[in-house]
């Protein structure tokens, strides 16, 4: 996620400073998807942090169940 976060940083600092116009519409598409992957993973931490306060420790229990289905749907 520090690659993430500094690239995003980086793209958003090239845009900011008025990056090539042949180059800008790739830096914005760079971009996009960066910044949504860091949002993302901004989405599942807080996500997290709900189910512990409300669940407690038994809250990994849903990343193993998910896990063992993705496995189990994987074979067949």
């Amino acid at each position: 996620m520090t690659g993430n976060t500094t690239q995003a940083v980086i793209e958003a600092v090239d845009i900011m400073n008025g990056a090539a116009a042949s180059t800008s519409t790739n830096i914005l598409e760079r971009f996009g998807r960066t910044i949504r992957s860091v949002i993302w993973f901004a989405v599942g931490c807080a996500l997290s942090a709900v189910l512990f306060y409300f669940f407690g420790f038994w809250c990994l229990a849903v990343p193993v169940i998910v896990s063992g289905a993705t496995v189990i749907l994987e074979e067949k």
